[in-house]
């Protein structure tokens, strides 16, 4: 096996897994979108940050939506999780 087949198999390899770790924790996009998106952070086009938002009701859950809603799609992706062992 030559030098720059090595090093394709491993770049191809990183890209995978990266598109696995992204598929998985999403949970919403299917794996051809994962794909495109690891693609995207491994070129440095995409840079990827995360907010965790805790403690917010549905009213305003509603307005960050509405707020969210007015800027391109291609720049956020919203998942919504509610905590089951919330102690009551």
């Amino acid at each position: 096996m030559s030098d720059r087949e090595k090093i394709r198999r491993s770049i191809c390899h990183f890209v995978m897994r990266k598109a696995w770790n992204i598929f998985k924790s999403v949970k919403v996009i299917c794996f051809s979108q994962a794909l495109k998106i690891a693609w995207k952070l491994i070129r440095g086009k995409l840079y990827p940050i995360k907010s965790k938002v805790r403690g917010v009701s549905y009213g305003d859950c509603q307005k960050v939506i509405r707020c969210l809603s007015k800027l391109n799609k291609d720049y956020y992706r919203i998942t919504l999780e509610i905590k089951k062992n919330i102690l009551v």
